[in-house]
């Protein structure tokens, strides 16, 4: 993460602060305070219900069932959608009836002190677990995105809650819920279609994904499960408090329906926009396993989200170099192959190694005029051999890592390598030689013609013996 990130989440986490406290002055009283006056409208406590009961473990716990499974995690949260329609229709009216600010107000009129004070005791041992299953979530983001160490993220995140929901009481709640809900809606619109483009549209999704990601059911997550989560939820967002605050704080029964069907409608969306980037990222990277998967989510935005702009300045920077790097490579190896192709092939194709030669008493006109060449044609093969395999190596070694590094000495190793097998006479050398040779030759044909009784016979070597390449005088004896 770069310093814009980092800016962003501290500007963030400093605005939903602020816009909490700001609200510090309507809680004067109890019923505003728990029950904001009773006067919340009903899309602001539908949206409010719906943050409330939705956190981070979505992308966390739901993301990695749906990287894992696929659809079965979109099943399972649509039965939140039948569980708020429910609420909706039953359960929702009947909280407002009560008009009770607390679930102690109202457990001691119904039930008496001791109830009231054996569930607020037994609320709070429980609290402990479903607020820590909730600022867990959260914490594990802030943890990967940021570094920050998890039990310091639960503890900063934990505090920040606490200052402004004791401060502004349930309109600091409900208004930063709204606030959360736009940022979040937002963010999860961007990341969809980005996820889409990322596996090549909708269709190669489908097409890529394994053969039983599109089941309703799949592994522990039968139907009786399904119905089983259907019915919790149900006594969950029914019942309790935290949730129930949002029945009872609309102004009349109609407006508590609204509540829960408001919920019900998100939940029916909602699920597909979530679950759609991890399911995506298993057919892009379908190597997570065990815990890592907790974080498909993130890792798709990751992947398909920009950078920040110091990334940007690294990436740019980095590609640039590349490009430098990659054009230089290329230059280097043009000049090699031109080196190459100047001293290597002209001495493999071009038939004059005969300067290398003690030819003796046999000219070689003399052999080509009477024998047609055949006599020394091994001779000029065992020659180009060599000269053949210096190529193939050569070829070879361009192909390797190790070629590369040495690119600079391309030309030396060409001489090198040539000079093993007799082959680096070039240029003018070579053009000096063939006139001597040439001349050399006519004076033999003149001596020959004048007597033509000191012919010999050639025998079976008619190249005489081989010279090494390094004496290069060419000498022809009587």
């Amino acid at each position: 993460m770069g310093y814009l990130d980092f800016a962003t989440i501290i500007l963030f986490t400093l605005i939903i602060l602020v816009v909490g406290l700001s609200f510090g002055k309507q809680g004067g009283d109890l019923k505003s305070f728990f029950a904001a006056g009773g006067a919340v409208p009903w899309g602001i406590n539908g949206l409010s219900l719906f943050m409330s009961f939705f956190s981070a473990g979505t992308f966390v716990v739901w993301g990695s069932i749906a990287y894992e499974y696929g659809l079965v995690a979109i099943t399972i949260q649509m039965m939140m959608c039948l569980a708020g329609f429910l609420i909706g229709r039953f359960i929702a009216p009947k909280w407002r009836e009560t008009n009770a600010l607390t679930v102690a107000e109202y457990l001691t009129n119904r039930f008496g002190i001791k109830i009231q004070r054996y569930y607020t005791y037994l609320f709070l041992f429980l609290s402990l677990g479903y607020t820590g299953a909730f600022l867990y979530p959260v914490a594990k983001i802030v943890n990967v995105s940021t570094g920050l160490d998890i039990y310091y993220s639960i503890i900063l995140l934990g505090g920040i809650i606490m200052v402004y929901t004791a401060v502004g009481g349930l309109w600091a709640v409900v208004v930063t819920d709204v606030l959360q809900f736009v940022i979040l809606t937002a963010a999860v619109l961007i990341v969809v279609p980005l996820s889409l483009d990322a596996v090549d549209g909708f269709g190669n999704f489908v097409s890529s994904a394994p053969d039983t990601f599109f089941n309703a059911f799949a592994g522990e997550y039968t139907p009786l499960f399904i119905v089983a989560f259907c019915l919790y939820n149900l006594v969950f967002i029914g019942g309790n408090w935290a949730y129930v605050q949002r029945y009872t704080s609309a102004r009349d029964k109609r407006s508590a329906s609204k509540v829960g069907y408001l919920f019900g409608g998100l939940y029916l969306i909602s699920p597909i926009l979530w679950m759609l980037p991890p399911m995506i990222y298993r057919v892009l990277e379908p190597g997570l396993s065990g815990l890592e998967s907790e974080g498909a989510y993130l890792l798709m935005c990751q992947r398909v989200l920009p950078a920040g702009a110091e990334e940007r300045l690294v990436e740019e920077d980095r590609l640039e170099a590349f490009a430098i790097h990659r054009k230089e490579r290329s230059r280097r190896e043009r000049q090699h192959r031109a080196a190459r192709d100047r001293v290597l092939h002209p001495a493999l194709h071009e038939m004059r190694p005969l300067h290398h030669f003690h030819l003796r008493e046999q000219p070689v006109a003399d052999i080509e005029q009477h024998h047609h060449g055949d006599q020394h044609g091994d001779a000029f093969e065992r020659l180009l051999v060599p000269g053949r395999e210096v190529e193939h190596r050569l070829d070879q070694d361009r192909s390797q890592p190790a070629r590369r590094q040495r690119q600079d000495d391309t030309d030396m190793n060409v001489a090198a390598a040539l000079a093993g097998t007799g082959l680096h006479q070039e240029g003018q050398q070579r053009a000096d030689h063939q006139d001597r040779l040439h001349a050399l030759a006519q004076q033999q044909h003149h001596r020959l013609d004048e007597h033509p009784h000191r012919r010999r016979a050639l025998g079976e070597t008619p190249l005489g013996h081989l010279q090494p390449a390094h004496q290069r005088g060419l000498d022809f004896g009587e």
